[in-house]
């Protein structure tokens, strides 16, 4: 499927996900377009799969974006002190089985 985002055209390859391991959020966001681009920004940049999570919150539809799928929570660890130092500075780790 492609998308024209605000930032140009994005593709998007949907599949279910399988919810065990850790990830880590780097934000919640409400425009679809820039998130579109930041998966697509994450992907490239640390090589590893970005997940989005949609849940509706106060009325609007908010995108939670969660890169890496990992068995073992210290390498999730590494990937949030990475997105951290990039200007990321909330991101937290996440336990797939909650979302």
């Amino acid at each position: 499927t492609k998308s024209n985002t605000d930032s140009g055209l994005v593709h998007i390859k949907v599949s279910v996900t399988v919810q065990i391991g850790w990830s880590v959020q780097s934000g919640a966001y409400s425009n679809y377009g820039g998130v579109m681009s930041l998966v697509n920004r994450l992907e490239r940049q640390y090589q590893q799969p970005v997940h989005v999570q949609t849940v509706n919150s106060g009325g609007r539809t908010l995108y939670k974006v969660l890169a890496g799928a990992y068995s073992d929570i210290n390498d999730a660890r590494a990937l949030q002190r990475t997105l951290q130092r990039n200007g990321f500075s909330h991101a937290f780790i996440k336990n797939l089985k909650d979302v």
